[in-house]
């Protein structure tokens, strides 16, 4: 049986149970949105306190974007929920799965035109998408994290290059074809999928890296 939600609107949880804390000796000290330093001034960390919520570390400004965020009510590292959605965000996409077809629109990046809708059924219900990219997100994000260095950011070392360990377009695609496997029950995923929409998943992945490389301070001195 599934925890009920917890009894929080979002602006209860917000104004009561984001409370200051002091990382420890062994917590990282950057922000896990920003990676950036804590500091006592422009980012101070915070962290939950109601009986409900993990203790993941933030620094304020990030979190408190985060929850503002619409259909957002979890945290950004473990997805546990924190407050209970209004039903205005918990129940928007409802009707929209009622009907099975949506329009596809494809963007031509070279001129910046769409072209002419196409009618396709639709396969996935939207919250079920939803909750897909978001937590492909995080975990493309947790993989990619230790890389967007930038010589903006006061943590970045100018000798800093990317290595083996950068996630590969195939590692990313392993995690979005895992969590629609996850959220469709598909055992076979790899096997229900066209080769053309492989490798669709493969470019887009690959621009993803390329512009977390891109990201990189690889200056010398």
């Amino acid at each position: 049986m599934s925890s009920p939600p917890p009894p929080y609107t979002r602006e209860q949880f917000l104004t009561t149970y984001i409370t200051p804390t002091t990382p420890s000796t062994t917590d990282d000290t950057t922000c896990p949105i920003c990676l950036d330093p804590f500091n006592t001034t422009t980012r101070p960390a915070v962290t939950f306190s109601s009986p409900e919520s993990c203790s993941h570390i933030y620094c304020h400004p990030c979190i408190l974007t985060w929850l503002n965020e619409p259909f957002v009510n979890s945290c950004g590292m473990c997805r546990r929920e924190l407050f209970t959605l209004p039903n205005d965000e918990d129940d928007d996409d409802d009707d929209d799965w009622d009907d099975p077809y949506y329009y596809y629109y494809h963007y031509h990046y070279y001129n910046g035109t769409f072209t002419s809708p196409t009618l396709l059924p639709r396969i996935i219900p939207p919250r079920t998408l939803r909750l897909i990219l978001e937590r492909t997100w995080f975990e493309i994000w947790s993989v990619c994290a230790p890389y967007p260095q930038h010589e903006n950011h006061p943590s970045a070392s100018l000798n800093a290059l990317p290595d083996s360990n950068l996630p590969t377009p195939q590692t990313l695609t392993n995690i979005l074809l895992d969590s629609i496997a996850l959220y469709t029950n598909c055992i076979n995923i790899y096997g229900s999928m066209s080769s053309a929409v492989l490798r669709a998943c493969d470019e887009f992945l690959r621009d993803v890296v390329e512009y977390q490389v891109r990201g990189v301070d690889v200056r010398v001195g």
